[in-house]
């Protein structure tokens, strides 16, 4: 890696929209989340996260977010239950708070309790000011289900700026699938930016069944959300191809105290916050 290059992309972030950003106009008010198409997710179409720090800390979110993060896809009903009850009771107590919707709506699609799940999300929508969570929390219930409009949730976290690795490792998988060699390498140049471990996904026979629902649809979304993602995307060549040493370029490119870390200009939206309050 040129660290000179490196610190220029970092520091880099436009001081005005992009031109791609110049339709962006957040939806105000109330929306039918369930009705956003493929076609409309792929672009931003909500505000964008608040500066950090997004969100308060609480004990109390602190420790039911972190059941929830550890529980796997498939979960015994004996320990996603007494979560589902925590995250009832934190709700009244923390309205705002885009974690107990995505715990309590993840944990209910666990159950495939999937239009309760949708529907707390959609109260989260309204409710919250940190959308990003979710957008990918939406995602995930609508890929659980089948439904290619999933990759279009997953699209609209990392236009908010989610600082999670997740959507942007799922989009590479789906990329991959769909021969979109470009997007795909961006996408996990994203995910080594933000995560420390490299991170990657096992072939997934589910998402090769949801791709193949609507693959011309999917490539054209993936090609617009490119306009919005090339200003906050690395490059193709940000990172060698080489695994190991895509690890010490990574571990080098966090090193500088001087700078900031890879995963700023991934999930800053400074140029968006920027338009819309003046």
């Amino acid at each position: 890696m040129d660290m000179i290059k490196y610190m220029e992309w970092a520091r880099g972030e436009p001081r005005e929209l992009p031109v791609s950003w110049k339709s962006y106009r957040p939806i105000q008010g109330y929306v039918d989340v369930g009705g956003l198409t493929l076609e409309e997710l792929c672009c931003p179409i909500f505000e964008v996260d608040p500066p950090p720090p997004k969100r308060i800390k609480d004990d109390r979110l602190l420790e039911a977010w972190e059941r929830y993060s550890k529980l796997p896809r498939q979960s015994d009903r004996m320990i996603v239950e007494p979560l589902l009850q925590q995250t009832r009771k934190l709700l009244p107590i923390f309205p705002g708070s885009d974690l107990i919707y995505v715990a309590q709506a993840g944990t209910l699609a666990r159950l495939s309790r999937f239009a309760e799940a949708e529907a707390l999300l959609a109260d989260g929508f309204r409710n919250c000011s940190v959308k990003s969570a979710l957008c990918e929390t939406m995602g995930d219930v609508c890929f659980w289900q089948g439904k290619p409009c999933s990759f279009g949730w997953y699209m609209q976290a990392c236009h908010l700026g989610y600082e999670s690795f997740a959507p942007y490792l799922l989009l590479s998988e789906a990329a991959a699938l769909l021969g979109l060699t470009e997007i795909r390498i961006r996408l996990l140049n994203a995910v080594d930016s933000i995560s420390s471990s490299l991170p990657r996904l096992p072939a997934s026979n589910s998402t090769a069944s949801v791709v193949s629902k609507d693959k011309l649809p999917l490539i054209q979304a993936f090609q617009k959300f490119l306009e919005y993602a090339d200003v906050y995307l690395p490059s193709v060549d940000f990172f060698p191809e080489d695994e190991k040493q895509r690890s010490i370029e990574a571990i080098l490119a966090r090193g500088d105290p001087d700078g900031p870390p890879p995963s700023f200009r991934v999930s800053s939206r400074t140029f968006a916050r920027r338009r819309n309050t003046g």
